[in-house]
């Protein structure tokens, strides 16, 4: 391949940002035999506050590319549904009854599959990660010359932006469309153990599963309670800016212990809690563009929905599939990617809205479909989730067998001393 000085391309594909949807993207492409650089100066694991549902539709894709082992399910928590505590008192549950067998996502550390899924990446030969900042991208016929940090021009026939604000910074005429009410959020993890019944929430409901997302709406936003293990749970805050302002940090923890105890979890420590900045959806205006914007950089799904992790795994295996379909037309694969991920995205916008109209802005209709006809909101959703591209279609691009495993990488157990959260006595 030429390149404007006419000196051939130092790599296939260079991926900006090593989040789960780039080191996916690079991992897919450096099993495809593909030359990758891997550009992201942060530290792994990232250590952010964020939600840990991970659907069942992102975890099927992980487990049909071979990320998905054993040794990741062991500390995966499956739930069978939503169980949401209204302002008034009401509880709707949503799924999580003794007919619903099949998961509808996961509970995993984002620490433990972000881990997994980056090491992966660097343990292809194919793969090399630099830790340098990007200062600037510039698109030429044959390709694209990207100059980092330490003032190094590399060259590459195709770009992967995979970096929340990457594309913004890098590509500044984009237009970026907000459409969710912005929030503050924080994250927290406990460790204890659930109680064998509920009896808080009443005689009715001690029949509820324990392995539910519980989501209690409160006045000052959503407390969002994932369980991790038997013994470990995620809770994800996200507060309206207003109440935000007018409750301290220990207020917001002591309301999320109380809800914690009301949902049936018994807590023994406090292991961290992390902040986050302002939160809302936002997505980029464009139906297309020379480079793969995946994940966050092309569109950041109100977590609410918890479609944020499927959406990075989805939108950089689409990125990686026409990569490899387009080899000889890059424009044909990039003109195909954009409009395969927009339909993907309107199906999770659908999904993410379903919840948000029911926990956030409130809409009657919502609440009165998961009420009345819990069954008849769970056969909406797998409608919705039928119509996502097949895994095993990527499998046939990348050459390799259904369920393959990666390359053997350090496994970070969240019960080992390793884990990168440390322990506070509460």
């Amino acid at each position: 391949m030429g390149t404007p000085d006419g000196n051939k391309a130092d790599y296939n594909t260079i991926i900006i940002g090593a989040s789960i949807s780039g080191s996916l993207a690079a991992s897919l492409l450096g099993r495809a035999g593909k030359d990758v650089l891997l550009v992201d100066p942060q530290s792994f694991p990232r250590r952010k506050a964020c939600g840990e549902g991970l659907s069942i539709v992102g975890q099927r894709y992980l487990e049909e590319f071979g990320f998905w082992t054993e040794e990741v399910a062991a500390h995966a928590k499956p739930f069978y549904g939503y169980t949401i505590h209204h302002e008034d008192g009401a509880v709707s549950n949503l799924g999580n009854n003794d007919s619903v067998s099949t998961p509808q996502g996961y509970g995993i550390s984002r620490v433990l599959l972000d881990s997994r899924v980056y090491k992966a990446a660097l343990d292809c030969p194919s793969v090399e990660l630099s830790t340098g900042l990007v200062r600037a991208v510039e698109k030429f016929s044959s390709g694209w010359v990207v100059t980092l940090s330490n003032g190094d021009e590399v060259r590459s026939r195709n770009l992967v932006v995979a970096c929340g604000g990457g594309a913004s910074a890098l590509f500044p005429e984009l237009e970026v469309e907000s459409a969710s009410e912005e929030r503050y959020g924080l994250a927290l993890w406990l460790r204890g153990r659930w109680f064998q019944e509920n009896s808080s929430l009443g005689e009715s409901h001690r029949k509820v599963k324990l392995s539910t997302i519980h989501i209690h709406h409160q006045p000052e936003g959503q407390y969002i309670i994932t369980p991790l293990s038997k013994t470990r749970i995620n809770v994800s805050i996200l507060l309206s800016k207003g109440s935000s302002s007018k409750l301290s940090k220990q207020d917001i923890l002591q309301q999320a212990f109380r809800l914690v105890k009301k949902s049936g979890f018994e807590i023994s420590t406090l292991i961290q809690t992390r902040g986050a900045a302002a939160i809302h959806s936002s997505r980029l205006a464009l139906d297309n563009h020379p480079a793969y914007i995946v994940g966050d950089a092309v569109e950041r799904f109100d977590p609410i929905g918890g479609m944020g992790m499927t959406h990075g795994i989805l939108s950089a295996s689409l990125a990686v599939r026409h990569i490899l379909l387009a080899d000889d037309s890059p424009e044909r694969g990039l003109a195909r990617y954009y409009r395969e991920r927009g339909r993907v995205a309107r199906l999770l916008r659908v999904l993410t809205n379903m919840s948000y109209g029911l926990n956030v802005s409130k809409v009657s209709l919502v609440r009165q479909l998961v009420t009345w006809s819990p069954s008849l909101a769970l056969v909406v959703m797998a409608a919705l989730k039928s119509q996502f591209p097949r895994s095993q279609q990527f499998a046939e691009v990348f050459e390799w067998t259904s369920g393959q495993a990666v390359p053997s990488n350090q496994f970070v157990d969240p019960s080992s001393a390793d884990f990168p959260y440390r322990e506070m006595p509460l």
